[in-house]
């Protein structure tokens, strides 16, 4: 080592040691903190792919006859969304720290710095902690997934179909943030908008073309829904009138259905993890 480095750490004493350490230490930590999270997000696609290896893939799952969900797939379904209250609550927390008008964020604008600063300090580390539990949320409900028999194209399907169809809550729900022309009819999980209208397809092609009358008008109606879909892409489930079996199968769980959603969380619940190289991809 040269005399002018022996001299600058000489000089440097205790407190710039304490400070290299510090970066050392904050570098090393973030390192392994980074990890923590790849790897909670890791375990969740894992969950993932054994699930479609269990039950197929989301868009191969062929709803009941009538559409209708029976009790037995809705206590199921409900199971898992009790099993995942926790990781959705702290989910909702971070977005209730966020502007949800152009007021609020006027508001944010016009404040001091200091006051500016605050506020980014507070949410970019609630920001930090979002990873953690959109990741614990995954592994919850793959899980439950798991343990209740359900693959995630059968939960897809119940989920779009209580929660959009039959309780009219937006595919675009996210506490409302963005404009209301930026919402308005946009579905928050796309990916769940093409699984949906797969499975509305699979189920119609279920029904054959030699059916009973009965049978037969179903297959129109399926069949119209499908084009409607199809050719608007902004089109909620069912929009034009939910099919009567489908509504009673949903009605007596309206309460327990509704005291489980929350806007905030909508464009989560459906999310699928993808490892691409280094990185990964949450749709």
């Amino acid at each position: 080592m040269g005399s002018s480095a022996k001299n600058w750490l000489l000089g440097c004493g205790l407190s710039c040691l304490a400070v290299v350490v510090l970066v050392v230490g904050l570098a090393v930590g973030f390192g392994v903190w980074m990890r923590g999270k790849v790897r909670g997000f890791e375990q969740a696609i894992d969950q993932q792919e054994q699930l479609e290896q269990r039950f197929g893939s989301d868009e191969a799952f062929v709803p009941w006859p009538d559409g209708a969900v029976p009790p037995e797939r809705m206590e199921s379904f409900l199971a898992v969304r009790e099993a995942t209250a926790a990781p959705r609550a702290e989910i909702a927390a971070f977005f209730t720290m966020l502007p949800k008008s152009e007021e609020e964020r006027q508001r944010i604008d016009d404040s001091s710095f200091l006051e500016k600063l605050r506020f980014a300090m507070r949410v970019g580390s609630a920001g930090v902690g979002m990873a953690e539990h959109t990741a614990e949320f995954m592994r919850a409900r793959n899980t439950a997934l798991e343990h209740e028999g359900l693959g995630m194209g059968e939960y897809t399907y119940i989920y779009v179909t209580a929660y959009y169809a039959a309780l009219g809550h937006s595919p675009a729900d996210d506490e409302g943030h963005g404009s209301a022309e930026e919402l308005a009819g946009r579905w928050k999980a796309a990916e769940a908008r093409t699984t949906f209208l797969a499975q509305l397809r699979g189920l119609r092609e279920s029904l054959g073309h030699g059916a009973g009358a009965d049978d037969a008008t179903w297959a129109a109606t399926l069949a119209a829904e499908i084009e409607a879909l199809e050719s608007d892409s902004r089109r909620a489930p069912w929009q034009d009138g939910l099919p009567e079996a489908i509504r009673a199968s949903v009605e007596p769980y309206r309460d327990r259905l509704d005291s489980t959603y929350n806007p905030a969380t909508n464009p989560f619940e459906l999310a699928h993890g993808e490892k691409r190289g280094m990185s990964i991809r949450i749709d």
